[in-house]
């Protein structure tokens, strides 16, 4: 039975590692918290305007392999390339049949996190302005930009946000491979930047295959926080659920035929 439901699942293209490689992006509350690890972190050294770091991770995902990551303070995370590579300031669009937006390197990537890319630049006199990286106990990776300001919204205001990839909590369409945090995406008041105003938020998959980028909002304000902390709360990136779900149906169709 078992041999049966894999050929069938295969001959349909949607064998589970399949569709677990189809990623997307929702609000739902799946647990997970925001980490401040501006005290515990590491601070990752010369953080300046539209700069570029290189670290290595032992935790990563379909989503964000481990190894090598690029991390741009601009607000992008890519797996596999060195730096200098191209994260540029000016924000573009994703588009779901895996072409690679201006401003993102084009070639040699294993996967690309957005959780927020925009002209950032962190803030002087901030003290603890910079990008904290640090792999918890729990197996959480941890990206943190801490006090970026930006270079067209008005007054001092500056922002928080957070990428967090995990070893894989969860299963099915539950299974949290990733999550942005905004505790604090208010620059100041009036600002069109305020709350991803100006940015992109999204993914773009390299894994093999014809799994599709994913864009959550491109140049659009989103909803304040309900709880109350000033910013977003947070987005999962999780296994696209559709995908999933045809898995079930084909297993499904051929128990009944038997």
């Amino acid at each position: 039975m078992k041999k049966l439901l894999g050929m069938l699942a295969v001959g349909l293209g949607l064998t589970a590692a399949a569709s677990a490689t189809v990623l997307s992006i929702d609000n739902r509350n799946l647990g997970g918290a925001y980490t401040d690890i501006s005290t515990t972190g590491t601070a990752i050294i010369g953080v300046t305007d539209d700069s570029e770091h290189n670290i290595t991770s032992t935790i990563g995902n379909m989503a964000l392999p481990a190894g090598l990551l690029a991390i741009g303070n601009n607000g992008v995370v890519v797996a596999g390339v060195a730096v200098p590579t191209t994260i540029g300031f000016t924000n573009n669009t994703i588009v779901a049949d895996r072409s690679t937006p201006a401003g993102i390197p084009a070639s040699g990537g294993t996967g690309t996190l957005v959780p927020l890319w925009d002209d950032h630049f962190p803030r002087t006199g901030f003290g603890n302005a910079t990008i904290y990286w640090q792999e918890t106990n729990d197996g959480r990776l941890i990206i943190q930009w801490e006090q970026e300001d930006h270079f067209a919204a008005p007054g001092t205001g500056t922002i928080t946000f957070q990428l967090q990839v995990m070893r894989v909590t969860g299963s099915g369409e539950n299974q949290i491979l990733a999550q942005y945090w905004y505790p604090d995406a208010f620059y100041a008041a009036g600002a069109t930047q305020n709350f991803a105003g100006s940015a992109t938020i999204g993914l773009l998959n390299r894994t093999p295959g014809t799994d599709p980028n994913v864009l959550w909002s491109f140049n659009v304000m989103q909803p304040e926080d309900p709880a109350g902390s000033g910013g977003m709360h947070h987005l999962n990136i999780v296994p696209e659920p559709t995908s999933l779900m045809l898995l079930g149906l084909g297993a499904l169709g051929l128990i009944r035929r038997r």
